[in-house]
């Protein structure tokens, strides 16, 4: 995946600092409309937006290397 001649897939840096945006963000936002801000849910947001925002990054790069290895 390319965009503006850059690799778009990649954990670090891309990947690392949209998770961290929409980590804060998210947190922000929940605290503007006056949700809790326990410390059990901001671990657990925290943990599930890394699975699911860089794991699939990290499956594709593991992909990558593979079937290239092989080539």
């Amino acid at each position: 995946m390319t965009s503006l001649g850059r690799r778009t897939g990649r954990v670090w840096p891309e990947g690392a600092f949209i998770l961290a945006a929409t980590y804060v963000v998210g947190m922000f936002l929940r605290a503007l409309a006056g949700r809790s801000l326990a410390p059990g849910f901001l671990v657990v947001a925290a943990v599930f937006l890394t699975l699911t925002m860089l794991g699939w990054r990290g499956v594709v790069q593991l992909a990558t290397r593979q079937r290239a290895a092989r080539l």
